[in-house]
Protein backbone atom coordinates (compact mmCIF):
# COMPACT_ATOMS: atom_id res chain seq x y z
CA UNK A 1 0.00 0.00 0.00
CA UNK A 2 1.31 3.44 -0.94
CA UNK A 3 1.97 5.94 1.83
CA UNK A 4 2.76 9.60 1.37
CA UNK A 5 5.76 10.18 3.58
CA UNK A 6 6.07 12.80 6.27
CA UNK A 7 9.66 12.79 7.46
CA UNK A 8 10.52 13.87 10.96
CA UNK A 9 13.46 16.23 10.82
CA UNK A 10 15.11 18.09 7.98
CA UNK A 11 15.64 16.53 4.54
CA UNK A 12 17.87 18.67 2.31
CA UNK A 13 16.54 17.19 -0.89
CA UNK A 14 13.38 18.38 -2.69
CA UNK A 15 11.33 18.82 0.46
CA UNK A 16 9.27 21.53 2.11
CA UNK A 17 10.32 22.15 5.72
CA UNK A 18 7.71 22.91 8.35
CA UNK A 19 8.46 23.87 11.94
CA UNK A 20 7.55 26.18 14.82
CA UNK A 21 9.49 29.44 14.88
CA UNK A 22 9.86 32.62 16.90
CA UNK A 23 10.73 35.94 15.33
CA UNK A 24 12.42 38.60 17.48
CA UNK A 25 10.78 41.53 15.75
CA UNK A 26 8.34 41.85 12.91
CA UNK A 27 10.35 44.67 11.29
CA UNK A 28 12.93 43.84 8.59
CA UNK A 29 13.02 40.10 9.24
CA UNK A 30 16.17 38.30 8.13
CA UNK A 31 17.24 34.74 8.78
CA UNK A 32 19.18 35.91 11.85
CA UNK A 33 15.91 37.06 13.48
CA UNK A 34 14.28 33.63 13.26
CA UNK A 35 14.60 30.96 15.94
CA UNK A 36 13.45 27.56 14.71
CA UNK A 37 12.39 24.60 16.80
CA UNK A 38 14.26 22.01 14.72
CA UNK A 39 13.41 19.14 17.08
CA UNK A 40 9.85 19.30 15.77
CA UNK A 41 10.57 20.03 12.11
CA UNK A 42 8.94 17.85 9.46
CA UNK A 43 9.75 17.49 5.75
CA UNK A 44 7.24 16.79 2.97
CA UNK A 45 8.41 16.12 -0.60
CA UNK A 46 7.62 19.03 -2.94
CA UNK A 47 5.53 16.93 -5.35
CA UNK A 48 3.30 15.88 -2.46
CA UNK A 49 3.00 19.50 -1.37
CA UNK A 50 2.09 20.58 -4.90
CA UNK A 51 -0.55 17.85 -5.26
CA UNK A 52 -2.10 17.78 -1.80
CA UNK A 53 -1.13 20.78 0.37
CA UNK A 54 -0.40 23.74 -1.89
CA UNK A 55 -4.08 24.66 -2.14
CA UNK A 56 -4.23 25.01 1.67
CA UNK A 57 -0.88 26.80 1.99
CA UNK A 58 -1.91 29.40 -0.57
CA UNK A 59 -5.40 29.82 0.87
CA UNK A 60 -4.22 30.39 4.44
CA UNK A 61 -1.11 32.44 3.69
CA UNK A 62 -1.77 35.91 5.12
CA UNK A 63 -0.33 38.59 2.85
CA UNK A 64 -1.08 41.21 5.50
CA UNK A 65 0.73 39.47 8.37
CA UNK A 66 3.62 41.78 9.36
CA UNK A 67 5.97 38.79 9.56
CA UNK A 68 5.29 38.02 5.88
CA UNK A 69 5.33 41.64 4.77
CA UNK A 70 8.72 42.30 6.35
CA UNK A 71 10.60 39.19 5.17
CA UNK A 72 13.96 40.32 3.90
CA UNK A 73 16.63 38.22 2.19
CA UNK A 74 19.52 40.50 3.19
CA UNK A 75 19.31 42.55 0.01
CA UNK A 76 15.62 43.33 -0.40
CA UNK A 77 12.13 42.70 0.88
CA UNK A 78 10.51 39.59 -0.58
CA UNK A 79 7.88 40.62 -3.10
CA UNK A 80 6.77 39.40 -6.51
CA UNK A 81 7.59 41.39 -9.67
CA UNK A 82 4.68 43.77 -9.00
CA UNK A 83 5.63 44.37 -5.36
CA UNK A 84 3.02 42.06 -3.80
CA UNK A 85 3.67 39.77 -0.86
CA UNK A 86 3.09 36.15 -1.91
CA UNK A 87 3.72 32.62 -0.67
CA UNK A 88 7.33 31.94 -1.65
CA UNK A 89 7.98 28.46 -3.05
CA UNK A 90 11.77 28.35 -2.80
CA UNK A 91 14.05 28.78 0.21
CA UNK A 92 12.11 31.54 1.94
CA UNK A 93 10.18 31.56 5.18
CA UNK A 94 6.40 31.71 4.88
CA UNK A 95 4.90 32.51 8.26
CA UNK A 96 1.56 31.36 9.63
CA UNK A 97 0.18 32.03 13.10
CA UNK A 98 -0.87 29.04 15.15
CA UNK A 99 -4.47 30.24 14.77
CA UNK A 100 -4.18 30.31 10.96
CA UNK A 101 -2.66 26.83 11.01
CA UNK A 102 -5.48 25.54 13.20
CA UNK A 103 -8.06 26.89 10.72
CA UNK A 104 -6.15 25.23 7.90
CA UNK A 105 -5.96 21.92 9.77
CA UNK A 106 -9.70 22.01 10.40
CA UNK A 107 -10.31 22.38 6.67
CA UNK A 108 -7.87 19.57 5.88
CA UNK A 109 -9.76 17.33 8.34
CA UNK A 110 -13.03 18.27 6.66
CA UNK A 111 -11.50 17.52 3.25
CA UNK A 112 -10.29 14.08 4.39
CA UNK A 113 -13.70 13.16 5.79
CA UNK A 114 -15.54 14.48 2.73
CA UNK A 115 -13.18 12.75 0.29
CA UNK A 116 -13.99 9.46 2.02
CA UNK A 117 -17.76 9.97 2.14
CA UNK A 118 -18.67 12.28 -0.75
CA UNK A 119 -15.75 12.49 -3.18
CA UNK A 120 -17.91 14.19 -5.81
CA UNK A 121 -18.79 17.10 -3.50
CA UNK A 122 -18.29 20.26 -5.61
CA UNK A 123 -16.49 22.02 -2.72
CA UNK A 124 -13.66 19.51 -3.14
CA UNK A 125 -12.93 20.50 -6.75
CA UNK A 126 -10.23 23.11 -5.98
CA UNK A 127 -8.62 20.70 -3.50
CA UNK A 128 -8.57 17.84 -6.03
CA UNK A 129 -7.43 20.08 -8.89
CA UNK A 130 -3.72 19.25 -8.49
CA UNK A 131 -4.10 15.60 -7.48
CA UNK A 132 -1.85 13.34 -9.53
CA UNK A 133 -2.21 9.59 -9.77
CA UNK A 134 1.58 9.40 -9.88
CA UNK A 135 1.66 10.57 -6.25
CA UNK A 136 -1.33 8.46 -5.20
CA UNK A 137 -0.74 4.98 -6.63
CA UNK A 138 1.98 2.35 -6.48
CA UNK A 139 4.23 2.28 -9.56
CA UNK A 140 3.06 -1.19 -10.55
CA UNK A 141 -0.66 -0.44 -10.19
CA UNK A 142 -2.98 -0.23 -13.19
CA UNK A 143 -3.82 3.40 -12.37
CA UNK A 144 -0.16 4.46 -12.27
CA UNK A 145 0.66 2.61 -15.48
CA UNK A 146 -2.37 4.12 -17.24
CA UNK A 147 -1.24 7.54 -16.00
CA UNK A 148 -4.72 9.03 -15.99
CA UNK A 149 -5.85 11.17 -13.08
CA UNK A 150 -9.63 11.22 -13.25
CA UNK A 151 -12.50 10.82 -10.80
CA UNK A 152 -12.38 7.03 -11.04
CA UNK A 153 -8.63 6.70 -10.41
CA UNK A 154 -8.77 9.27 -7.61
CA UNK A 155 -11.64 7.38 -6.00
CA UNK A 156 -9.75 4.07 -6.15
CA UNK A 157 -6.70 5.62 -4.46
CA UNK A 158 -8.23 8.27 -2.22
CA UNK A 159 -7.31 6.40 0.98
CA UNK A 160 -3.66 7.34 0.30
CA UNK A 161 -4.55 11.05 0.38
CA UNK A 162 -6.93 10.87 3.33
CA UNK A 163 -4.38 8.90 5.36
CA UNK A 164 -1.76 11.56 4.54
CA UNK A 165 -4.12 14.38 5.52
CA UNK A 166 -4.95 12.75 8.85
CA UNK A 167 -1.29 12.13 9.70
CA UNK A 168 -0.33 15.66 8.64
CA UNK A 169 -2.99 17.14 10.92
CA UNK A 170 -1.76 15.02 13.86
CA UNK A 171 1.88 16.03 13.27
CA UNK A 172 1.00 19.70 13.04
CA UNK A 173 -1.23 19.78 16.11
CA UNK A 174 1.38 17.90 18.13
CA UNK A 175 4.05 20.32 16.90
CA UNK A 176 2.05 23.31 18.16
CA UNK A 177 0.99 21.63 21.40
CA UNK A 178 4.59 20.76 22.29
CA UNK A 179 5.81 24.29 21.50
CA UNK A 180 3.38 26.73 23.15
CA UNK A 181 6.09 29.37 23.60
CA UNK A 182 6.54 29.61 19.83
CA UNK A 183 3.93 31.65 17.99
CA UNK A 184 4.47 30.93 14.30
CA UNK A 185 4.81 28.02 11.91
CA UNK A 186 7.28 28.42 9.05
CA UNK A 187 6.73 26.62 5.76
CA UNK A 188 9.76 26.80 3.48
CA UNK A 189 10.12 25.25 0.06
CA UNK A 190 13.25 23.53 -1.28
Amino acid sequence: MKTIEIKQGHDDSSYFWIMPVKVDSCELITEDDIEGQYDYEISVEEGNVECFLQYFFYKYFDKTLPYNINRHDGNMYLRDHSGKVEFELWLEYNFFTYEQIEHMLSEIEWAAETLEKDIENPYLEPIKENFSIFYMAERDSKDYIAGVTDDASIKRNIFVVTDFYKRFVRYMRNMMKKNPDFNLISIMGP
